[in-house]
């Protein structure tokens, strides 16, 4: 088969470059060598007496494949016995000339094969590998490259069996694939199968850092409309990962480490721009973190600041909540609590309009004593609560509602747990149903557990207006309602700045002024404002107005209080200033 292919690479050559060799055509040889041991020799010294003349490679090639059959006559004749490595001393000489004209695109496996079987020194293999590297960095064509790839992949474990002392050898295959291999993981739109393929020849801990700060700049370029290119990202991390943990690679520490520092970036972005990932790919992304990694995404995840609104809102305190306890399996105590102190928080307001906990509560405990609870959404990312009893004898203002991500349900205290000696009694609430929940006093046993049923639900004006939405800053006048029926005139002064709104209310008839320092961002047409208070007596509830700026310029709403609940009667109030 080697001979009919030998003939056939010379039927294709054009006569006339045979022509200028003072050499016989490769059959002619062939045939004289097969008379003899004497003819063998010869043979063999004028192809290599007449290689300077050979001015092609297709020319070259059709003496170059009489090798093997020249070889099969050598033991046959014993032709070491007067000319010892005659024939590998000869096909040495001509890799040495031919490697030049090796094409690693074009040339087939077999060919490259070939070639590598009669190098009997290094120095030709460099030849072909410094060519390869120029020829590869001059392609463009995919099939091309990849033709490259599967060809440098044999001479690779060719050269690993053939070349076991020639370190810097071996490392020079491996740079030139991993080499090509980068040049082609940078076409994003490569198919999943062919992504694995190229990673698969990455061998070098510098292409491979050249792939992973490639895809740091490409997940830092990602925006919300291109947003989707996150799994793309998320896909190629882990591929890169997988190479570069296997134990033949051997990646530095600080290779590994930028890969999970751009898994924390991918994860990031997934949260800023509201794109969910599956669990097989949030999982797979976590893989790749060492504790340092889990540590920066604390960190970064709990600097957000906000819970996103809607579906996604539930997504994301979900994934905030296994992170959490993957923090705490790690030893990571701080950031959990750094991050579960602000998730928990926004978890609340999130899964309680899902739970729709806002309301006015009625119960009773063991004794027969009844007992109320008022839940409001201070804006959309706080809930604060009242638990009084309906003589107003016992009465708690929360301005901290958390969700508790362990059991479920809320938890209310009167301020973020911390140090202070100042009582800061826990209240815990349970949603079981559209109009009941179990309510319990963490503080005093004796109440057990309380059913309670829902006796009032709450307009919500959040999100009423999102176009055209009018300035909420300025001068209000007007009347509302307070507890009992009787009406006051008021004037509120708003003022909106930084996601956040605070006000003013002075009462003219006799009541002292009201500081409301709790305010959603008012920046959609609707504004709430919460006047908290510091003290535990019935007289110093919570007061809070909610309502929506219309076109008129009349800001219409209602007042909730801690201790009564929603006052039914509108307030009207006039923008003045």
């Amino acid at each position: 088969m080697r001979i009919l292919l030998a003939f056939i690479f010379l039927l294709a050559l054009p006569t006339t470059s045979l022509a200028e060799l003072r050499l016989d055509p490769p059959q002619a040889l062939v045939s004289r060598a097969e008379q003899g041991k004497n003819q063998l020799r010869d043979v063999l010294n004028e192809i290599d007496q007449n290689l300077t003349e050979i001015r092609d490679g297709r020319t070259f090639d059709t003496y170059f494949a009489l090798m093997d059959r020249l070889q099969e006559l050598g033991h046959l004749y014993d032709l070491d016995s007067i000319y010892p490595g005659a024939v590998k001393k000869v096909a040495n000489r001509m890799v040495i000339k031919g490697v030049n004209w090796l094409d690693v695109v074009t040339s087939s496996k077999e060919k490259v094969l070939y070639y590598h079987r009669w190098m009997a020194e290094p120095q030709p293999a460099f030849g072909f590998l410094y060519a390869a590297a120029l020829r590869v960095k001059e392609e463009e064509n995919y099939e091309n490259l990849k033709a490259a790839a599967i060809n440098l992949q044999a001479a690779l474990l060719m050269a690993d069996e053939k070349w076991v002392d020639e370190r810097s050898l071996r490392l020079l295959y491996r740079s030139t694939i991993s080499g090509l291999a980068a040049k082609v993981l940078k076409k994003k739109e490569l198919a999943e199968t062919e992504t694995e393929f190229w990673i698969s020849k990455l061998y070098s801990a510098e292409a491979m850092s050249e792939l992973v700060t490639f895809l740091q700049g490409q997940v830092y370029e990602i925006r919300a409309e291109t947003k989707s290119t996150l799994h793309w990202a998320t896909g190629r991390a882990r591929l890169l990962d997988g190479q570069a943990s296997l134990p033949t690679f051997g990646a530095p520490e600080a290779l590994l480490s930028q890969i999970g520092d751009t898994a924390v970036d991918i994860v990031m972005k997934s949260f800023r721009f509201e794109e969910r990932l599956t669990d097989e790919e949030y999982e797979g992304l976590l893989s790749v973190m060492t504790p340092r990694h889990f540590a920066a995404l604390a960190n970064s995840w709990a600097a957000i600041g906000k819970v996103p609104k809607g579906p996604f809102g539930a997504y994301y305190i979900q994934r905030a909540f296994k992170f959490i306890a993957k923090l705490e399996a790690l030893s990571l105590r701080a950031e959990a609590i750094l991050l579960s102190t602000a998730i928990t928080e926004k978890a609340a307001a999130i899964l309680g309009r899902q739970d729709k906990i806002e309301g006015k509560w009625a119960m009773k405990d063991a004794s027969g004593m009844e007992w109320t609870l008022v839940v409001i959404h201070a804006s959309d990312d706080l809930v604060f609560a009242s638990f009084s009893d309906t003589n107003r004898f016992t009465h708690r203002a929360y301005y901290h509602v958390v969700y508790d991500m362990k059991r479920g349900g809320y938890i209310a205290t009167e301020r973020i747990i911390d140090t202070d000696n100042s009582p800061n009694l826990p209240l815990r609430f349970v949603p079981t149903g559209e109009n009941e929940m179990i309510v319990e006093d963490l503080m005093f046993p004796r109440h057990a557990k309380m059913k309670a049923k829902r006796v009032q639900s709450f307009p919500d004006y959040i999100g009423a207006v999102t176009e055209n939405a009018p300035d909420m800053n300025g001068v209000y006048e007007g009347e509302i309602v307070i507890p009992g029926g009787t009406r006051t005139h008021v004037t509120l002064v708003v003022t909106v700045f930084n996601g956040y709104s605070v006000g003013n209310m002075r009462f003219l008839n006799g009541h002292s002024n009201s500081t409301f320092n709790y305010g959603s961002p008012a920046t959609d047409g609707s504004i709430y404002l919460t006047r908290g208070s510091d003290s535990y007596r019935a007289s110093g509830t919570w007061m809070h107005l909610r309502g929506v700026l219309d076109k008129d310029g009349y800001l219409r709403g209602h007042t909730i209080y801690g201790h009564e609940g929603l006052v039914t009667q509108k307030f009207k109030l006039k923008k003045t200033k």
